[in-house]
């Protein structure tokens, strides 16, 4: 049934398990979920706001995680997916972002398990009209390191499909995968990895499939001083 909510106005609720060192401080779960929700929260103010309706935050200085999504079986969903209805150039579905010195990926996606068709990102555009804007797969970098905009990687030896696979319908000047590093940098704009020993296994694949002006995979570095490149 619809059970009546609690409005605890502007009452702040925090609940802590200070002497917790392993399991799950709080778990729900279901037997009979189909397509409903088991957790749903959601922000109904229609007005500009900068704040988050889900905020996870993680101190640790090791390989720990600020949100992790696992599906355990196999499946045709995503373990994690982001959907915005934004219509600006700053609004994403999903979006990363590293904010320190580091060596590693804004967006990093790794498939290990990979025998048919599978990749580690995959970006496509389904809009079919004239698009000069719109991005499959970007990735942006100042990083000074040897860090990078995207990197794909796959690690099964079998697999066919694409570390980075960027798909776009665009007539304009959209693009499939677009990569870019704004600093002086020895890293790369779009980095593919790959293990596939079959013809059809790629580092990194992009494909336009309508007349268009724009790249099936494009990179552009323009702060390169030493061994920086564009595609690598």
């Amino acid at each position: 049934g619809n059970n009546t909510p609690i409005n605890s106005a502007a009452f702040t609720i925090g609940w802590n398990w200070n002497g917790l060192n392993t399991g799950n401080g709080l778990t729900l779960g279901s037997n009979s979920l189909t397509s409903g929700s088991i957790l749903f929260v959601s922000s109904s103010l229609a007005t500009a706001q900068t704040g988050a309706v889900i905020s996870a935050a993680n101190a640790t200085t090791g390989a720990g995680y600020g949100v992790k999504a696992t599906m355990s079986g196999a499946n045709t969903g995503a373990a994690v997916y982001g959907t915005s209805a934004a219509t600006a150039a700053t609004g994403y579905g999903v979006e990363g972002e590293l904010t320190a010195v580091n060596t590693g990926a804004a967006v990093y996606g790794k498939n290990t398990g990979a025998t048919g068709a599978g990749m580690g990102v995959k970006g496509e555009i389904v809009v079919s009209g004239a698009d000069t804007g719109s991005i499959a797969v970007y990735g942006l970098s100042a990083a000074t390191g040897v860090a990078y905009g995207v990197e794909g990687n796959l690690s099964s030896a079998s697999a066919t499909g694409a570390a980075v696979y960027g798909t776009s319908i665009a007539t304009g000047t959209a693009y499939g995968v677009e990569g870019y590093l704004s600093a002086a940098n020895t890293g790369a704009a779009v980095y593919g990895k790959s293990a596939a020993t079959a013809a059809t296994g790629y580092g990194v694949e992009g494909e336009l499939t309508a007349a268009n002006t724009g790249a099936a995979v494009y990179g552009k570095n323009t702060g390169a001083t030493g061994a920086g490149m564009g595609v690598k």
